[in-house]
């Protein structure tokens, strides 16, 4: 982002960027973990002596790059062409492996800009109203562990945080970086629930708050964890998920560790989010309750769920429907 300096009588628009830092020889500087060592650098633009005169060039400015990086040129540019330009966009291959949902969020975005355009009377009519994305009803690959065996061996092979991890996701089908936000305030050991809620810079992926329900194996795996914790001065936070020197993994270290752990393990490929994968296509294959499935979850709607799991269980109805009796 841009901003406005002044040095002597006029005004600069500057503007931070890195580079990498060079040794005497010329060659980048590299830390213990290999990565380039970058640091800042401004770029100085003179603009003019007046204030008022500075900030309009720096609105500007940053106009001008706004529409580089989009591949407009500087010159007025009509929705239409805007439109055209990102359709185009879209089918690139820079985004085709988005999921559906994430493409409908791009498009539902863009309709709405225009909304707030004409009620804004920038505009007298939304250009982007009619455009539409097609809906795509497809199920979704996953990889989930099938039999009890290799649960087991993914929680016996762990140890400390990480069998914690997998033994919340295996239970309750939490995401990752749920698990590890859970704190000790959020388990409620007398009504056997569990909160998964939003809190300081963290939050859930529907920005809302569910229960769950607390298997009696889960609780009583966290209450002697809770006991085993309280023994350690290190451990200051109420997080469930911290390490015996009292840290705390971030989401993206656990991501790292726990696929890598698991490929240690034979299961090539599976990640942490394998874990829901997992609960979910058990708790379904057992209770055959997709909309019970979805609220534990945390999906929006049970079509979510349904595209994910619902070909686990593609002929259950078939079973139960002979045995249907309304009259009984």
């Amino acid at each position: 982002m841009a901003y406005l300096a002044k040095k002597g009588k006029r005004y600069y628009i500057c503007e931070s960027y890195q580079v990498s830092k060079l040794d005497n020889k010329g060659l980048p500087i590299k830390d213990v973990d290999g990565k380039i060592i970058q640091k800042n650098k401004v770029k100085w633009t003179p603009s003019s002596k007046n204030k008022k005169l500075a900030e309009i060039e720096l609105g500007k400015y940053e106009e001008d790059k706004d529409r580089g990086r989009i591949g407009l040129d500087k010159h007025h540019t009509s929705w239409s062409d805007i439109k055209t330009k990102y359709l185009t966009y879209s089918q690139s291959k820079k985004v085709k492996n988005n999921t559906d949902a994430t493409c409908k969020r791009k498009f539902t975005t863009l309709k709405n800009l225009g909304t707030k355009l004409v009620e804004w009377d920038i505009t007298q009519v939304n250009p982007l109203q009619k455009l539409k994305i097609n809906k795509v009803n497809r199920e979704k690959e996953i990889k989930y562990w099938h039999t009890k065996e290799e649960i087991n061996k993914v929680i016996e092979k762990t140890s400390g945080v990480w069998r914690t991890v997998n033994y919340i996701g295996f239970f309750i089908g939490a995401r990752l970086s749920e698990i590890l936000n859970i704190k000790w305030t959020d388990v409620n050991f007398e009504n056997n629930k569990i909160r998964i809620q939003s809190s300081g810079t963290f939050h859930t992926k529907s920005r809302k708050f569910r229960i769950i329900p607390m298997p009696e194996n889960l609780k009583e795996y966290l209450s002697n964890l809770k006991k085993e914790q309280s023994k350690n001065d290190k451990i200051k936070t109420e997080n469930i998920i911290v390490y015996i020197d009292g840290s705390i993994p971030t989401t993206e270290s656990a991501s790292s560790y726990l696929r890598k752990k698991y490929k240690q393990l034979g299961f090539k490929g599976y990640h942490a989010h394998c874990l829901r994968h997992t609960f979910a296509a058990h708790y379904l294959k057992k209770y055959k309750d997709i909309y019970g499935l979805s609220k534990i979850l945390g999906h929006h709607s049970v079509v979510v769920t349904e595209q994910y799991y619902g070909h686990l269980v593609p002929n259950y109805f078939d079973k139960t429907m002979p045995k249907f009796n309304p009259l009984i």
